[in-house]
């Protein structure tokens, strides 16, 4: 259970992330209203279910956790996927922010390979992206910005730079 403050500014429509529920579960969110002279309404019950994890979801075992020795927070890591006697899969990618207990509690797949995923100080994540660049999600997965090695040697990854990246003089 947790409460999450809403902005200041009176409006009567409000949009707010909320984030953090396990996949394949049912929740129960509250949501109450206070006006200008400060009535607060009661509060209203929204029900909801959480998808479940995709089919093709790798598999997490949790074989050790102390809390108590651990920063607050969630830990968060990148999925590569190698094919059994293949290279690596480039065409995958997938960021997955755990809790304490290793349930996952975010997740986001992408067509490229992800590695090296960081919150940035905005809470936007920064992470390479396969060999050639980087780039800058928020929180619900939206593309900020992207980044790309404009000299790679490799023409094939000049090919496939997306729409709107920034090039940087680099090869990787």
């Amino acid at each position: 259970e947790w409460s999450i403050p809403a902005p200041t500014e009176l409006t009567t429509e409000h949009s707010l992330p909320v984030l953090g529920f396990r996949p394949g579960l049912k929740h129960v969110v509250q949501v109450s209203a206070r006006d200008q002279a400060g009535n607060v309404s009661p509060a209203i019950p929204l029900d909801f279910e959480t998808a479940s994890l995709p089919d093709d979801f790798p598999s997490l075992e949790l074989s050790m956790s102390s809390p108590e020795k651990m920063e607050p927070g969630v830990t968060l890591f990148a999925f590569m996927r190698w094919p059994e006697g293949a290279a690596l899969d480039e065409h995958f990618g997938l960021a997955v922010a755990v809790d304490e207990h290793g349930d996952i509690v975010w997740y986001r797949r992408s067509g490229h390979a992800i590695q090296d995923p960081h919150r940035m100080s905005n809470g936007n994540l920064l992470s390479l992206i396969g060999h050639y660049g980087a780039e800058e999600v928020d929180i619900l997965g939206n593309v900020v910005t992207r980044w790309h090695a404009s000299q790679h040697p490799n023409p094939e990854a000049n090919a496939e730079v997306p729409e709107g990246s920034i090039p940087v003089a680099t090869e990787t």
